[in-house]
């Protein structure tokens, strides 16, 4: 089993200063999304190759 992000941790020493409320509902959202898809990544096969790049026309207005 892999081990789950340490979100803090990875804030901290990348010198981010966010207040420690914020940081919670940062953190809490991101490990959320990882509990969500790490399951997935174990059913990509080894040959896929990653999108490396994911770029999203602007929106046109009407």
């Amino acid at each position: 089993m892999t081990q789950m992000t340490d979100w803090k941790l990875l804030a901290a020493a990348r010198g981010l200063a966010v207040p420690e409320a914020e940081l919670e509902r940062i953190c809490a959202v991101l490990t959320g999304l990882e509990t969500a898809f790490r399951p997935l990544v174990k059913t990509i096969p080894p040959e896929t190759e990653p999108a490396p790049v994911f770029a999203c026309a602007p929106e046109v207005s009407r």
